[in-house]
């Protein structure tokens, strides 16, 4: 049987780099992915930021879709009771 440890740890190492929040804790909701295209030097440009600021670009961009996009109070009600289709 060939001997995994190298690839165990560059799984373990991706993981921890493709870890969820800044904090590296898991969501507590379950998540779903955006596929987006960006020009070539804006991909750069934030790949470049999040390094220097020891960030994942994944959560930096979480918090400034979260920051456009608020939950509203109607929102938040409508996931927590959901409602049962108007009679016809």
């Amino acid at each position: 049987m060939p001997d995994l440890t190298d690839f165990m740890n560059v799984v373990a190492s991706a993981e921890d780099w493709a870890g969820f929040g800044a904090d590296g804790r898991e969501p507590e909701e379950p998540m779903k992915q955006f596929t987006i295209d960006v020009p070539a030097e804006l991909h750069r440009r934030v790949r470049a930021a999040c390094a220097r600021r020891g960030l994942r670009p994944s959560s930096v961009l979480r918090d400034l879709l979260e920051r456009e996009f608020p939950e509203t109070t109607s929102q938040s009600r409508s996931r927590a009771m959901p409602t049962a289709p108007a009679a016809a």
